[in-house]
């Protein structure tokens, strides 16, 4: 099967994993003309949540989270979010939605696609359920994690979500 693509570099090819594939292993090849093929197993799972961050993480820290306050402006340092503020983490790897989304293709903006399985925010040492988990309309393979920030917590915070019983990457939300 051929796979879309979304970004390919000398180290690093970024593809959607087709939503009807079922669990399991895979070998992939990449082929481009005049080169020698590469290939390598993959192991595709229902859930393998994965947190974006905005900076390549340095070894033996933690990146950053991809996060963004309501109004569309990112969190960052200079820029921590809140406690009660509304905070949106974009991550993948969460599951399937409640709508058959087409691959390849960006989400449509005109509809809601819920994850099925249950999202959970580990935010600090707390645990708390999102107020929205699902697509992210406009792009392909990118959930959208809306949360409020409770309040108590502040600082650097580390953050992971859990669905289907995995647990994603962890990354940094700073918070005043």
């Amino acid at each position: 099967r051929l796979l879309p693509l979304f970004w390919v570099s000398p180290d690093r090819v970024d593809f959607q994993v087709p939503s009807d594939l079922e669990p399991g292993a895979y070998r992939v090849t990449v082929a481009r003309a005049g080169q020698p093929d590469v290939s390598s197993d993959l192991n595709i799972a229902r859930n393998a949540p994965g947190i974006f961050t905005r900076d390549e993480p340095r070894p033996g820290e933690r990146g950053l989270g991809f996060a963004f306050k309501r109004d569309g402006s990112p969190v960052t340092s200079t820029a921590p979010a809140i406690a009660g503020e509304e905070i949106t983490l974009l991550a993948t790897g969460a599951g399937p939605y409640d709508l058959r989304a087409p691959d390849g293709f960006n989400l449509p903006t005109d509809l809601t696609y819920r994850l099925v399985d249950p999202v959970e925010i580990v935010i600090g040492d707390q645990t708390i359920a999102p107020l929205f988990a699902g697509g992210n309309g406009g792009q392909v393979g990118v959930n959208a994690i809306r949360f409020r920030v409770p309040n108590g917590v502040s600082g650097s915070v580390e953050i992971r979500i859990k669905s289907g019983g995995r647990e994603s990457n962890t990354v940094v939300l700073p918070i005043r």
